[in-house]
């Protein structure tokens, strides 16, 4: 079993979740992302740094739909769990105007072990433009995260920045390789599922 501490800080490498989560899971997504790039760029471009005991994760990709059909799965937290690979139960506890509650639990996998995480995020809507995230609880100490919508051209570039801090301290290769794995399947699934639910229905 990975030690305490490898474990604390692996969770906290989690965009978790509900910046739309709002956040990430390593599993199918990852393996998706990992055989996309081997023979091409892959669509999701992510970067993770290191300052003093945060993370800074930092991505964007550009999906061929509008900026309020991204939105509209941006912001589907009572149903993340149907398309983001590893998330058991996401739920709206609170709603407040344009503030959010949302709870998040889920199991992650480094490797070949596995271990469950669970989040509480305060989330900030700013219609088809800004999703403010920010930890209440959960399997991290700090957790701030910002995800933009921005048209481009017949599209939409969304791009995400967060920093998330861990209770202890672990290898920075490893936290640092979960965080963007992690990052780039969560956010893979999101387009999938906007491309997913921008195609026309055919007719019968």
């Amino acid at each position: 079993m990975l030690p305490t501490p490898y474990r604390r800080r692996l969770l906290a490498a989690l965009p978790v979740l509900s910046c739309w989560c709002a956040v990430a899971v390593l599993a199918p997504g990852i393996a998706r992302a990992a055989d996309a790039g081997a023979a091409a760029p892959p669509a999701v471009q992510v970067r993770v740094a290191e300052r003093g005991d945060a993370l800074v994760i930092d991505a964007d990709f550009t999906v061929a739909a509008t900026p309020s059909q991204c939105w509209e799965v941006l912001v589907d937290f009572d149903n993340m769990e149907r398309f983001v690979a590893g998330l058991k139960d996401s739920r709206v506890v609170r709603r407040q105007g344009r503030v959010l509650h949302v709870a998040q639990q889920g199991t992650t996998r480094y490797g070949l072990l596995s271990f469950d995480y669970e989040s509480l995020r305060e989330i900030t809507l700013v219609p088809q433009r800004e999703i403010r995230s920010r930890g209440l609880g959960g399997s991290v100490r700090r957790y701030q995260g910002l995800t933009r919508l921005i048209p481009a051209g017949k599209g939409t570039r969304i791009v995400f920045h967060a920093e998330t801090e861990p209770g202890v301290a672990a290898p920075a290769s490893m936290s640092a390789a979960f965080a963007r794995d992690a990052t780039a399947g969560q956010l893979d699934d999101l387009r999938r599922e906007i491309l997913r639910r921008g195609k026309p229905v055919p007719p019968r």
